[in-house]
Protein backbone atom coordinates (compact mmCIF):
# COMPACT_ATOMS: atom_id res chain seq x y z
CA UNK A 1 0.00 0.00 0.00
CA UNK A 2 1.51 2.99 -1.31
CA UNK A 3 1.87 6.00 1.32
CA UNK A 4 2.12 6.58 5.11
CA UNK A 5 -0.81 5.35 7.25
CA UNK A 6 -1.59 5.73 11.01
CA UNK A 7 -4.15 3.83 13.30
CA UNK A 8 -6.45 6.28 15.12
CA UNK A 9 -8.60 5.23 18.10
CA UNK A 10 -11.94 7.49 18.29
CA UNK A 11 -13.79 6.71 21.74
CA UNK A 12 -16.86 8.52 21.66
CA UNK A 13 -19.83 8.80 23.89
CA UNK A 14 -22.13 5.76 21.76
CA UNK A 15 -19.59 4.25 19.98
CA UNK A 16 -15.49 3.34 19.54
CA UNK A 17 -13.97 3.39 16.25
CA UNK A 18 -10.70 2.27 15.03
CA UNK A 19 -9.40 3.16 11.64
CA UNK A 20 -6.52 2.90 9.55
CA UNK A 21 -5.90 6.35 7.80
CA UNK A 22 -3.58 7.51 4.88
CA UNK A 23 -1.64 10.85 4.48
CA UNK A 24 -4.08 11.63 1.93
CA UNK A 25 -6.57 11.26 4.61
CA UNK A 26 -8.75 8.08 3.57
CA UNK A 27 -10.08 6.14 5.64
CA UNK A 28 -8.46 2.92 4.40
CA UNK A 29 -10.32 0.02 6.40
CA UNK A 30 -12.52 0.94 9.47
CA UNK A 31 -14.19 -0.82 12.82
CA UNK A 32 -16.61 0.28 14.92
CA UNK A 33 -18.24 -0.55 18.36
CA UNK A 34 -21.46 0.19 19.43
CA UNK A 35 -21.87 0.57 23.22
CA UNK A 36 -24.70 -1.89 24.63
CA UNK A 37 -24.10 -0.98 27.94
CA UNK A 38 -23.95 2.25 29.98
CA UNK A 39 -24.67 2.18 34.01
CA UNK A 40 -27.93 4.57 34.33
CA UNK A 41 -29.12 4.97 37.64
CA UNK A 42 -33.09 4.89 37.07
CA UNK A 43 -34.55 7.99 38.07
CA UNK A 44 -31.92 10.65 38.19
CA UNK A 45 -29.72 11.75 35.57
CA UNK A 46 -26.42 9.64 36.32
CA UNK A 47 -24.30 8.49 33.90
CA UNK A 48 -21.22 6.13 35.07
CA UNK A 49 -19.61 3.33 33.47
CA UNK A 50 -15.96 1.45 34.30
CA UNK A 51 -13.34 2.74 32.28
CA UNK A 52 -12.28 -1.32 31.33
CA UNK A 53 -15.39 -0.98 29.52
CA UNK A 54 -13.69 1.11 27.08
CA UNK A 55 -10.51 -0.77 27.31
CA UNK A 56 -12.32 -3.38 26.34
CA UNK A 57 -14.24 -2.25 23.10
CA UNK A 58 -10.78 -0.70 22.39
CA UNK A 59 -9.26 -4.50 22.09
CA UNK A 60 -12.08 -5.70 20.64
CA UNK A 61 -12.33 -3.15 17.38
CA UNK A 62 -8.67 -3.23 17.18
CA UNK A 63 -8.24 -7.41 16.89
CA UNK A 64 -11.06 -6.90 13.87
CA UNK A 65 -9.17 -3.97 12.58
CA UNK A 66 -5.75 -5.69 12.93
CA UNK A 67 -7.17 -9.26 11.35
CA UNK A 68 -7.77 -7.32 7.99
CA UNK A 69 -5.55 -7.86 5.46
CA UNK A 70 -5.37 -4.20 5.02
CA UNK A 71 -3.09 -3.73 8.26
CA UNK A 72 -0.19 -5.76 7.16
CA UNK A 73 -0.60 -3.82 3.84
CA UNK A 74 -0.74 -0.35 5.20
CA UNK A 75 2.49 -0.45 7.70
CA UNK A 76 1.64 1.89 10.11
CA UNK A 77 3.91 4.39 11.40
CA UNK A 78 1.97 5.28 14.44
CA UNK A 79 -1.43 5.56 16.78
CA UNK A 80 -3.16 8.73 17.93
CA UNK A 81 -6.66 8.17 20.50
CA UNK A 82 -8.87 10.72 20.97
CA UNK A 83 -11.85 10.72 23.11
CA UNK A 84 -14.92 12.37 24.59
CA UNK A 85 -13.78 14.89 27.60
CA UNK A 86 -14.94 15.54 31.11
CA UNK A 87 -15.09 11.76 32.09
CA UNK A 88 -12.10 11.37 35.16
CA UNK A 89 -11.25 8.21 36.19
CA UNK A 90 -10.25 6.92 39.80
CA UNK A 91 -7.70 5.22 40.66
CA UNK A 92 -6.48 3.18 43.55
CA UNK A 93 -2.60 2.87 44.39
CA UNK A 94 -2.33 -0.07 42.15
CA UNK A 95 -3.61 2.17 39.48
CA UNK A 96 -7.18 0.19 39.21
CA UNK A 97 -10.17 1.59 38.99
CA UNK A 98 -11.96 2.11 42.10
CA UNK A 99 -15.42 2.70 41.38
CA UNK A 100 -17.00 3.88 37.26
CA UNK A 101 -16.22 6.99 36.10
CA UNK A 102 -18.87 9.82 36.23
CA UNK A 103 -19.33 10.49 32.50
CA UNK A 104 -19.84 13.98 31.04
CA UNK A 105 -23.37 13.69 30.52
CA UNK A 106 -23.72 13.16 34.50
CA UNK A 107 -25.76 15.74 35.85
CA UNK A 108 -25.10 15.69 39.92
CA UNK A 109 -23.85 18.24 41.99
CA UNK A 110 -21.55 18.72 45.30
CA UNK A 111 -23.46 20.74 47.78
CA UNK A 112 -20.69 22.50 49.29
CA UNK A 113 -22.01 23.84 51.71
CA UNK A 114 -20.34 27.63 53.05
CA UNK A 115 -18.02 27.38 50.20
CA UNK A 116 -15.16 25.74 52.26
CA UNK A 117 -13.14 24.28 49.38
CA UNK A 118 -12.17 27.72 48.49
CA UNK A 119 -9.68 30.12 51.06
CA UNK A 120 -10.92 32.54 52.26
CA UNK A 121 -8.69 35.08 49.83
CA UNK A 122 -9.61 33.34 47.26
CA UNK A 123 -13.73 33.78 47.80
CA UNK A 124 -12.66 37.36 48.82
CA UNK A 125 -10.87 37.30 44.73
CA UNK A 126 -13.60 35.47 42.86
CA UNK A 127 -16.03 37.84 44.42
CA UNK A 128 -14.29 40.76 43.52
CA UNK A 129 -14.41 40.16 40.02
CA UNK A 130 -17.77 38.90 40.02
CA UNK A 131 -16.61 35.05 38.98
CA UNK A 132 -18.06 33.58 42.45
CA UNK A 133 -21.17 31.79 41.30
CA UNK A 134 -19.58 30.80 37.85
CA UNK A 135 -16.78 29.32 40.55
CA UNK A 136 -19.45 27.75 42.78
CA UNK A 137 -20.77 26.03 39.99
CA UNK A 138 -17.78 24.53 38.61
CA UNK A 139 -17.26 23.29 42.22
CA UNK A 140 -20.62 21.65 42.39
CA UNK A 141 -20.22 19.97 39.52
CA UNK A 142 -17.19 18.91 39.56
CA UNK A 143 -16.64 14.67 40.50
CA UNK A 144 -13.75 15.30 42.96
CA UNK A 145 -16.06 17.05 45.41
CA UNK A 146 -19.50 14.97 44.62
CA UNK A 147 -17.24 11.70 45.50
CA UNK A 148 -15.94 13.34 48.79
CA UNK A 149 -19.38 14.26 50.22
CA UNK A 150 -21.22 10.96 48.87
CA UNK A 151 -18.70 8.15 49.11
CA UNK A 152 -15.29 9.08 51.18
CA UNK A 153 -14.88 5.21 51.74
CA UNK A 154 -14.19 5.25 47.69
CA UNK A 155 -12.36 8.53 47.54
CA UNK A 156 -9.96 7.90 50.05
CA UNK A 157 -9.05 5.00 47.73
CA UNK A 158 -8.30 7.49 45.21
CA UNK A 159 -4.35 7.50 44.56
CA UNK A 160 -4.86 9.34 40.87
CA UNK A 161 -7.62 11.02 39.91
CA UNK A 162 -6.88 11.18 35.62
CA UNK A 163 -8.84 11.66 32.33
CA UNK A 164 -9.97 8.78 30.65
CA UNK A 165 -7.53 9.21 27.98
CA UNK A 166 -4.61 8.60 30.89
CA UNK A 167 -6.03 5.81 31.56
CA UNK A 168 -6.58 4.32 28.06
CA UNK A 169 -2.71 5.38 27.71
CA UNK A 170 -1.76 3.32 30.62
CA UNK A 171 -3.38 0.59 28.96
CA UNK A 172 -1.53 0.84 25.83
CA UNK A 173 1.36 2.11 27.13
CA UNK A 174 2.36 1.35 30.52
CA UNK A 175 2.64 4.70 31.25
CA UNK A 176 -0.06 6.80 33.24
CA UNK A 177 0.23 10.43 31.31
CA UNK A 178 -2.18 12.30 29.31
CA UNK A 179 -2.25 14.97 26.29
CA UNK A 180 -1.94 18.63 27.21
CA UNK A 181 -4.64 18.48 24.54
CA UNK A 182 -7.03 16.31 26.34
CA UNK A 183 -7.85 17.42 29.52
CA UNK A 184 -10.90 19.24 29.01
CA UNK A 185 -13.50 19.69 31.86
CA UNK A 186 -12.93 19.43 35.16
CA UNK A 187 -9.09 19.00 36.05
CA UNK A 188 -6.55 21.85 37.05
CA UNK A 189 -5.54 22.91 33.63
CA UNK A 190 -3.12 25.90 32.57
CA UNK A 191 -4.47 25.95 29.08
CA UNK A 192 -2.38 28.51 28.10
CA UNK A 193 1.07 27.33 29.22
CA UNK A 194 0.27 23.24 29.33
CA UNK A 195 0.54 22.42 32.49
CA UNK A 196 -1.43 21.99 35.37
CA UNK A 197 -2.36 24.35 38.21
CA UNK A 198 -0.43 24.39 41.60
CA UNK A 199 -1.97 25.07 44.81
CA UNK A 200 -0.95 28.42 45.05
CA UNK A 201 -3.52 29.24 42.04
CA UNK A 202 -6.68 30.60 43.29
CA UNK A 203 -8.88 27.89 40.91
CA UNK A 204 -7.02 25.12 42.57
CA UNK A 205 -9.55 24.71 45.12
CA UNK A 206 -12.68 24.50 42.62
CA UNK A 207 -11.27 20.91 41.55
CA UNK A 208 -10.93 19.46 44.66
CA UNK A 209 -7.58 17.42 44.37
CA UNK A 210 -4.34 16.77 45.41
CA UNK A 211 -1.20 17.66 43.34
CA UNK A 212 -0.32 14.19 43.69
CA UNK A 213 -3.35 12.44 42.22
CA UNK A 214 -2.35 14.01 39.12
CA UNK A 215 -0.36 11.88 36.12
CA UNK A 216 2.23 13.50 33.85
CA UNK A 217 1.56 15.68 30.90
CA UNK A 218 2.95 15.00 27.37
CA UNK A 219 2.93 18.19 24.86
CA UNK A 220 0.10 17.82 22.13
CA UNK A 221 2.12 16.06 19.10
CA UNK A 222 4.68 14.35 21.10
CA UNK A 223 5.22 10.50 21.54
CA UNK A 224 3.76 9.49 24.62
CA UNK A 225 4.67 6.20 24.43
CA UNK A 226 4.93 2.75 22.64
CA UNK A 227 2.46 -0.03 22.36
CA UNK A 228 3.55 -2.19 25.39
CA UNK A 229 3.88 -6.70 24.89
CA UNK A 230 0.37 -6.82 26.68
CA UNK A 231 -1.01 -3.90 24.36
CA UNK A 232 0.01 -6.04 21.22
CA UNK A 233 -0.94 -9.81 22.58
CA UNK A 234 -4.50 -7.90 23.39
CA UNK A 235 -5.02 -5.82 19.94
CA UNK A 236 -2.94 -7.14 17.35
CA UNK A 237 -0.87 -4.08 17.10
CA UNK A 238 3.02 -4.53 16.79
CA UNK A 239 4.96 -3.97 19.93
CA UNK A 240 6.95 -1.24 19.95
CA UNK A 241 4.32 1.31 17.75
CA UNK A 242 4.77 4.81 18.66
CA UNK A 243 1.51 6.10 20.39
CA UNK A 244 1.29 10.58 19.53
CA UNK A 245 -0.37 12.73 22.23
CA UNK A 246 -3.62 13.82 20.62
CA UNK A 247 -6.50 15.93 21.51
CA UNK A 248 -9.98 15.41 22.67
CA UNK A 249 -12.63 14.54 20.58
CA UNK A 250 -14.30 18.23 19.67
CA UNK A 251 -10.64 19.43 19.07
CA UNK A 252 -9.54 17.21 16.21
CA UNK A 253 -13.35 16.70 14.90
CA UNK A 254 -12.82 20.99 14.62
CA UNK A 255 -9.40 19.97 13.10
CA UNK A 256 -11.07 17.15 10.89
CA UNK A 257 -13.16 20.07 9.20
CA UNK A 258 -9.75 21.46 8.14
CA UNK A 259 -10.61 24.70 10.44
CA UNK A 260 -7.32 26.57 10.66
CA UNK A 261 -8.13 30.13 10.15
CA UNK A 262 -10.33 32.27 12.61
CA UNK A 263 -12.31 33.25 9.50
CA UNK A 264 -13.89 29.67 9.32
CA UNK A 265 -15.82 28.51 12.19
CA UNK A 266 -16.97 25.36 12.26
CA UNK A 267 -20.98 24.26 14.16
CA UNK A 268 -21.21 20.70 15.51
CA UNK A 269 -24.51 19.36 15.81
CA UNK A 270 -23.90 16.19 18.17
CA UNK A 271 -25.21 15.45 21.60
CA UNK A 272 -23.38 18.32 22.77
CA UNK A 273 -23.51 21.18 20.00
CA UNK A 274 -20.34 23.85 19.91
CA UNK A 275 -19.26 26.70 18.20
CA UNK A 276 -15.79 26.64 17.26
CA UNK A 277 -13.22 29.03 16.15
CA UNK A 278 -9.65 28.04 15.95
CA UNK A 279 -6.31 30.70 16.68
CA UNK A 280 -3.06 30.33 16.44
CA UNK A 281 -2.52 32.51 19.76
CA UNK A 282 -4.02 32.00 23.74
CA UNK A 283 -7.51 33.83 24.05
CA UNK A 284 -10.27 32.76 26.92
CA UNK A 285 -13.08 31.83 25.06
CA UNK A 286 -15.50 33.99 27.39
CA UNK A 287 -14.25 34.95 31.22
CA UNK A 288 -13.04 31.23 33.24
CA UNK A 289 -13.51 29.53 30.03
CA UNK A 290 -10.52 28.75 28.11
CA UNK A 291 -9.29 27.79 24.87
CA UNK A 292 -8.47 24.25 24.47
CA UNK A 293 -5.23 23.07 22.70
CA UNK A 294 -5.58 21.78 18.67
CA UNK A 295 -4.37 18.24 17.75
CA UNK A 296 -1.22 20.58 15.95
CA UNK A 297 1.04 22.79 18.79
CA UNK A 298 0.38 26.23 17.99
CA UNK A 299 -3.23 26.13 17.78
CA UNK A 300 -5.76 26.77 20.06
CA UNK A 301 -9.60 26.07 19.97
CA UNK A 302 -12.19 28.53 21.45
CA UNK A 303 -15.17 27.02 22.09
CA UNK A 304 -18.78 28.01 23.41
CA UNK A 305 -20.64 24.60 24.06
CA UNK A 306 -24.32 24.30 24.53
CA UNK A 307 -24.42 21.42 26.70
CA UNK A 308 -27.80 19.26 25.72
CA UNK A 309 -27.76 20.50 22.33
CA UNK A 310 -29.38 17.80 19.72
CA UNK A 311 -29.71 15.85 22.66
CA UNK A 312 -32.48 18.14 22.80
CA UNK A 313 -34.26 16.33 19.87
CA UNK A 314 -33.72 13.11 21.43
CA UNK A 315 -35.35 14.15 24.64
CA UNK A 316 -38.30 15.62 22.55
CA UNK A 317 -38.52 11.92 20.22
CA UNK A 318 -38.20 10.24 23.74
CA UNK A 319 -41.15 12.26 24.89
CA UNK A 320 -43.83 13.46 21.76
CA UNK A 321 -43.57 10.85 19.66
CA UNK A 322 -47.03 9.54 18.75
CA UNK A 323 -48.01 5.58 17.45
CA UNK A 324 -47.95 6.55 13.99
CA UNK A 325 -44.56 8.01 14.38
CA UNK A 326 -43.05 5.30 16.17
CA UNK A 327 -44.43 3.14 13.17
CA UNK A 328 -43.08 4.75 10.43
CA UNK A 329 -39.55 5.33 12.05
CA UNK A 330 -39.60 1.22 12.77
CA UNK A 331 -41.21 0.55 9.02
CA UNK A 332 -38.42 2.72 7.43
CA UNK A 333 -35.61 1.54 10.03
CA UNK A 334 -34.67 5.10 10.74
CA UNK A 335 -34.71 7.45 14.21
CA UNK A 336 -37.62 8.76 15.27
CA UNK A 337 -36.34 12.27 14.68
CA UNK A 338 -35.35 11.52 11.15
CA UNK A 339 -39.19 11.45 10.83
CA UNK A 340 -39.73 14.99 12.78
CA UNK A 341 -37.06 15.98 10.38
CA UNK A 342 -39.51 15.97 7.71
CA UNK A 343 -41.55 18.54 9.52
CA UNK A 344 -39.16 21.47 9.57
CA UNK A 345 -40.10 22.47 6.21
CA UNK A 346 -44.13 22.28 6.88
CA UNK A 347 -43.24 25.27 9.21
CA UNK A 348 -42.39 28.56 8.34
CA UNK A 349 -38.59 30.22 9.60
CA UNK A 350 -39.57 31.46 13.48
CA UNK A 351 -41.75 28.92 14.47
CA UNK A 352 -44.99 31.25 14.58
CA UNK A 353 -43.36 33.15 17.32
CA UNK A 354 -42.30 30.05 19.65
CA UNK A 355 -39.03 31.11 20.88
CA UNK A 356 -36.57 28.10 22.71
CA UNK A 357 -33.46 28.68 24.91
CA UNK A 358 -31.95 25.67 24.99
CA UNK A 359 -30.54 25.37 28.52
CA UNK A 360 -31.65 21.88 29.55
CA UNK A 361 -28.00 21.59 30.84
CA UNK A 362 -26.93 25.61 32.05
CA UNK A 363 -23.58 26.53 30.81
CA UNK A 364 -20.62 28.20 32.64
CA UNK A 365 -21.08 31.38 32.12
CA UNK A 366 -24.96 31.34 32.91
CA UNK A 367 -24.75 29.03 36.12
CA UNK A 368 -28.62 29.46 36.88
CA UNK A 369 -30.17 29.43 33.53
CA UNK A 370 -32.81 26.68 32.71
CA UNK A 371 -34.54 25.54 29.83
CA UNK A 372 -37.54 27.90 27.93
CA UNK A 373 -40.06 27.75 25.35
CA UNK A 374 -42.60 31.23 25.25
CA UNK A 375 -44.59 32.37 22.53
CA UNK A 376 -46.86 29.67 22.23
CA UNK A 377 -50.63 30.47 20.53
CA UNK A 378 -53.40 27.97 19.94
CA UNK A 379 -51.85 27.25 16.14
CA UNK A 380 -49.01 25.98 17.76
CA UNK A 381 -48.29 22.04 17.20
CA UNK A 382 -45.37 19.49 18.06
CA UNK A 383 -44.20 20.32 14.58
CA UNK A 384 -44.07 23.93 15.57
CA UNK A 385 -41.72 22.94 19.09
CA UNK A 386 -39.48 20.67 17.16
CA UNK A 387 -38.56 23.43 14.48
CA UNK A 388 -38.38 25.72 17.59
CA UNK A 389 -35.84 23.59 19.31
CA UNK A 390 -33.74 23.27 16.08
CA UNK A 391 -34.02 27.27 15.86
CA UNK A 392 -33.34 28.09 19.39
CA UNK A 393 -30.03 25.35 19.42
CA UNK A 394 -29.21 27.56 16.29
CA UNK A 395 -29.93 31.31 18.04
CA UNK A 396 -27.67 29.92 20.93
CA UNK A 397 -24.68 28.88 18.69
CA UNK A 398 -24.68 32.27 17.10
CA UNK A 399 -24.97 33.89 20.54
CA UNK A 400 -21.55 31.92 21.28
CA UNK A 401 -20.42 32.86 17.80
CA UNK A 402 -20.63 36.77 18.24
CA UNK A 403 -18.96 35.84 21.82
CA UNK A 404 -15.68 34.39 20.18
CA UNK A 405 -15.66 37.15 17.69
CA UNK A 406 -15.38 39.56 20.13
CA UNK A 407 -12.93 37.68 21.96
CA UNK A 408 -10.53 37.20 19.27
CA UNK A 409 -11.20 40.22 17.28
CA UNK A 410 -11.78 38.08 13.91
CA UNK A 411 -15.05 37.80 12.06
CA UNK A 412 -16.19 34.42 10.47
CA UNK A 413 -17.03 34.68 7.19
CA UNK A 414 -18.27 31.24 6.88
CA UNK A 415 -19.56 28.13 9.21
CA UNK A 416 -17.93 24.56 8.65
CA UNK A 417 -20.56 21.94 10.14
CA UNK A 418 -20.50 18.13 11.25
CA UNK A 419 -21.89 15.78 13.57
CA UNK A 420 -25.49 14.07 13.36
CA UNK A 421 -27.38 17.20 12.79
CA UNK A 422 -25.50 18.21 9.69
CA UNK A 423 -27.05 15.29 7.91
CA UNK A 424 -29.97 16.80 7.58
CA UNK A 425 -30.54 19.35 4.34
CA UNK A 426 -33.39 21.35 6.48
CA UNK A 427 -31.08 21.90 9.09
CA UNK A 428 -28.26 23.40 7.17
CA UNK A 429 -30.67 25.52 5.89
CA UNK A 430 -31.91 26.76 9.25
CA UNK A 431 -28.16 27.33 10.38
CA UNK A 432 -27.43 28.90 6.81
CA UNK A 433 -30.15 31.57 7.90
CA UNK A 434 -29.99 32.06 11.19
CA UNK A 435 -25.95 32.72 11.07
CA UNK A 436 -26.70 34.31 7.36
CA UNK A 437 -23.33 32.85 6.67
CA UNK A 438 -22.67 30.24 3.89
CA UNK A 439 -22.79 26.94 5.48
CA UNK A 440 -20.60 23.81 4.50
CA UNK A 441 -20.88 20.27 5.26
CA UNK A 442 -18.23 18.61 6.24
CA UNK A 443 -16.84 15.70 4.04
CA UNK A 444 -17.14 12.77 6.37
CA UNK A 445 -19.03 11.65 9.02
CA UNK A 446 -15.49 10.83 10.93
CA UNK A 447 -14.14 14.52 11.21
CA UNK A 448 -13.15 13.67 14.47
CA UNK A 449 -11.02 10.48 13.21
CA UNK A 450 -9.48 12.49 10.43
CA UNK A 451 -8.65 15.46 12.48
CA UNK A 452 -6.49 13.26 14.93
CA UNK A 453 -4.98 11.76 11.93
CA UNK A 454 -3.81 15.01 10.75
CA UNK A 455 -2.22 15.52 13.97
CA UNK A 456 -0.53 12.64 14.20
CA UNK A 457 0.65 12.83 10.36
CA UNK A 458 2.11 16.77 11.63
CA UNK A 459 3.39 15.00 15.04
CA UNK A 460 5.72 12.07 12.99
CA UNK A 461 6.57 14.43 10.10
CA UNK A 462 4.56 12.57 7.42
CA UNK A 463 3.47 16.62 6.78
CA UNK A 464 5.76 19.83 7.59
CA UNK A 465 2.71 21.89 8.79
CA UNK A 466 -1.15 21.89 9.43
CA UNK A 467 -1.83 23.94 6.47
CA UNK A 468 -0.23 21.59 3.90
CA UNK A 469 -1.91 18.70 5.90
CA UNK A 470 -5.49 19.96 5.72
CA UNK A 471 -4.23 20.78 1.95
CA UNK A 472 -4.12 17.73 1.32
CA UNK A 473 -6.05 15.56 3.80
CA UNK A 474 -9.27 17.56 3.90
CA UNK A 475 -12.20 17.54 1.31
CA UNK A 476 -15.93 19.36 1.82
CA UNK A 477 -19.24 18.68 1.02
CA UNK A 478 -21.93 21.01 -0.06
CA UNK A 479 -22.34 24.41 0.24
CA UNK A 480 -25.64 26.41 1.53
CA UNK A 481 -25.78 30.12 1.07
CA UNK A 482 -28.16 31.80 3.15
CA UNK A 483 -32.01 32.82 1.78
CA UNK A 484 -32.38 36.80 2.09
CA UNK A 485 -35.59 36.52 2.96
CA UNK A 486 -35.24 34.02 5.95
CA UNK A 487 -32.02 35.75 7.19
CA UNK A 488 -34.07 39.46 7.50
CA UNK A 489 -36.92 36.97 9.26
CA UNK A 490 -34.07 35.53 11.54
CA UNK A 491 -32.35 38.33 12.48
CA UNK A 492 -35.17 39.94 13.96
CA UNK A 493 -35.92 36.89 16.28
CA UNK A 494 -32.86 36.26 17.05
CA UNK A 495 -32.93 40.28 18.68
CA UNK A 496 -35.72 38.92 20.78
CA UNK A 497 -33.83 35.60 21.64
CA UNK A 498 -31.19 37.76 23.07
CA UNK A 499 -33.63 39.52 25.64
CA UNK A 500 -35.11 36.19 26.77
CA UNK A 501 -32.12 35.63 29.67
CA UNK A 502 -31.95 39.05 30.93
CA UNK A 503 -35.43 38.68 31.31
CA UNK A 504 -35.53 35.48 33.08
CA UNK A 505 -32.38 35.38 34.81
CA UNK A 506 -33.98 36.68 38.26
CA UNK A 507 -36.83 33.63 37.67
CA UNK A 508 -34.00 31.32 36.68
CA UNK A 509 -32.21 32.13 39.73
CA UNK A 510 -35.52 31.71 41.95
CA UNK A 511 -35.95 28.73 40.56
CA UNK A 512 -32.58 27.22 41.44
CA UNK A 513 -32.84 28.59 45.44
CA UNK A 514 -36.67 26.41 45.02
CA UNK A 515 -35.10 23.16 43.47
CA UNK A 516 -32.38 23.10 45.32
CA UNK A 517 -34.18 22.79 48.53
CA UNK A 518 -36.21 19.97 48.00
CA UNK A 519 -35.15 16.81 47.98
CA UNK A 520 -33.75 14.74 45.12
CA UNK A 521 -35.66 11.75 44.14
CA UNK A 522 -33.42 9.65 45.22
CA UNK A 523 -33.29 10.91 48.61
CA UNK A 524 -36.89 10.75 48.98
Amino acid sequence: MAGKNIIVVDVGTQSLRTSIVSEDGKIVAFEREIYQSEVITAGTAKFEQWPDYYWERLCKALRRLTANPLFAASAPIGLVCCDFRDTACYLDADLKPVRPSILWLDSRTAKLPGDRYLSRIDRALFSLVGMMDTARANARRTPAHWLRENEPENWAKVAKYVPLGAYLNLKMTGQLCVSTADCIGHYPMHFSKGEWYTHKNMRWGIFGLKESQLCDLVPVGSKLGSISRECAQATGLPEGLPVYASASDKACEVMGNGCLSPEVATISLGTACTVDQVVDFYRDSEPFLPAYRAPVAGYYDMEIQIYRGFWMLKWFADNFTSDDELAVARGENIPVEAVFDRYLDSVKPGSGGLLVQPYWGAGLSRPNARGAMIGFSDADDRRHIYRALVEGITYALREGLETLEKRSHRRVGRLIISGGGSRSHAIQRIVADVFNLPVTRAGTTESCTLGAALGGFVACGVHPDAAKAVQRMIRLGETIQPDVHNAAIYERYFQVYREIYPSLNHVYTQLKHLTNSEPKEDER
